[in-house]
């Protein structure tokens, strides 16, 4: 449900503004990737004794945020606020490290106005307005998803016994995690 009705939305945005924004676009549909293939290990097996184990789990997150900043950091063009709102906002995938996810996203989720105001100012074009609320909408969804999944932080298998088996929380791809 988060991808097909927060994640698609966003990714019609980036690609109608285009350049940079349509670039990272593709980077965050990694991490979304990434982090649900994160989150069905997570809930496999049992909280790591070590941050090794953990740091691995999230390689693959990271790697693609990553890149989505260096677009953002390379970025001297017209959409560097674009690119600068959606790399600040990425950051809520650091979620999976707080003791409260909600939180954590809310507070990314209260940075995008600070961009989103100005690129609404100045770019007219209802394209730039639709990046700017969709981004707003796929946090939203991030924090209710994460809320209801993991409200005091990652909910590892204690007793290691089987996920529950996939649900509609993500629509099409038919699992729990985004």
């Amino acid at each position: 449900k988060l991808v097909q009705d927060r994640l698609v939305p966003f990714l019609e945005a980036v690609n109608a503004v285009g350049g940079e924004v349509q670039r990272q676009g593709a980077y965050v549909t990694q991490a979304f990737g990434a982090q649900r293939e994160m989150l069905a290990a997570v809930a496999d097996r049992a909280r790591p004794d070590g941050e090794a184990e953990f740091v691995a789990l999230l390689e693959g997150t990271t790697e693609a945020l990553a890149c989505v900043d260096q677009i953002n950091e390379e970025n001297r063009g017209p959409l560097r606020k674009h690119t600068a709102m959606v790399a600040g906002a990425m950051t809520a995938f650091g979620w999976v490290t707080s003791p409260d996810p909600r939180q954590y996203i809310g507070d990314m989720l209260n940075a995008v106005p600070v961009y989103g105001r100005q690129i609404v100012d100045e770019f007219r074009g209802e394209e730039h307005a639709a990046l700017v609320n969709s981004l707003k909408l796929l946090l939203r969804g991030l924090q209710e998803y994460a809320a209801a999944y993991h409200p005091q932080g990652l909910a590892w298998n204690a007793r290691h016994e089987p996920p529950t088996p996939p649900g509609a929380a993500l629509g099409a791809a038919g699992s729990s995690t985004p």
